[in-house]
């Protein structure tokens, strides 16, 4: 059986190994997510949009690795984008859910 060794995450992003693939979380394990229609590695849910789906924000003095990078949001904010799509959280997740992947169609847990 292959080892399986964990993605380079910067300090903000948990990695776990959830059913034989690695998942993404951050603070209380919350889990991030993608948005199909943020296009060109820019996000497009602001607003009402970022009230439940709380962009991924980097803390101050974080930097790229691996395949995380930063992108900076209108009001001035980096948000960490993982293969250059924005991430964020869902509000309706209590630690540990993935209650968002699927939503509308167009919301993904981050994965490796």
């Amino acid at each position: 059986m292959a080892t399986l060794y964990p993605p380079d995450t910067p300090a903000d992003i948990s990695v776990f190994v959830e059913n034989g693939q690695f998942v993404f979380r951050v603070g209380d394990s919350q889990s991030i997510y993608v948005y199909d229609r943020d296009t060109n590695g820019m996000p497009t849910c602001t607003g009402d949009c970022a009230k439940l789906w709380q962009p991924l924000l980097a803390s101050a003095g974080s930097q790229p690795v691996g395949t995380w990078t930063l992108v900076n949001r209108t009001d001035e904010s980096k948000q960490w984008r993982h293969r250059n799509q924005p991430v964020y959280t869902y509000v309706h997740d209590k630690p540990g859910d993935t209650l968002g992947g699927g939503v509308d169609g167009v919301w993904h847990l981050v994965t490796a």
